[in-house]
Order: structure tokens, then C-alpha cells, then sequence
């Protein structure tokens, strides 16, 4: 989305992939949502600026 890309993990056993996403605040997705390409991540990129003066 925007250019934005995600990475996919897959993990054997549920419980290992659980303690990853505790870890890292990771985020489920089913096999069915990843053939659509219809999943959005749940965080949003917030892009702050300043404004600079390069005259001074």
C-alpha cells in the first residue's frame, strides 16, 4: 500500500509464531487474505516533517 512492503513470517508450530508477534507486535494473517491481497496492516506510517531554513 503506498509503496510500502511487508514482510511474512511462517512458523511451524502456532505457539512460536504467538511469541513472535508478542515480540514484535507482529500481526496475523490467513493464507486466504494473503491470496487476495486485500490485508492492510493495522499501524498506519505517520511521516513527520520540519521546516527547515536553508537560506540561514
Amino acid at each position: 500500500m503506498d509503496g510500502e512492503g511487508f514482510v511474512i513470517y511462517r512458523f511451524p508450530e502456532p505457539e512460536n509464531a504467538e511469541c513472535f508477534l508478542k515480540a514484535f507486535d507482529g500481526e496475523w494473517i490467513t493464507p486466504e487474505e494473503r491470496k487476495k491481497g486485500t490485508w492492510r496492516s493495522k499501524n498506519v506510517r505517520v511521516l513527520v516533517g520540519r521546516d527547515v531554513d536553508l537560506q540561514g
